[in-house]
């Protein structure tokens, strides 16, 4: 992940909750179910997370989130 000081472009409040769910380990199609979208749909939103949070992997958003909650 980059440095701490690095500014990173806020998540939108549905980008922030399809974050959550993958931080609670579902799968796509579980996050799908979920927020009543598709599967494509949520695909787009975590494209959209790991280029905002600047990770490659849902781990490492999920890490990211927790980290964050922590922090709250």
């Amino acid at each position: 992940p980059p440095a701490p000081h690095e500014k990173r472009d806020p998540l939108s409040p549905q980008e922030e909750r399809v974050l959550a769910l993958v931080a609670e380990g579902r799968t796509n199609k579980e996050i799908a179910v979920s927020l009543n979208l598709s599967d494509k749909t949520v695909g787009h939103y975590l494209e959209n997370i790991f280029q905002k949070l600047q990770v490659t992997r849902r781990a490492q958003a999920a890490v990211y989130f927790t980290q964050q909650q922590s922090k709250q």
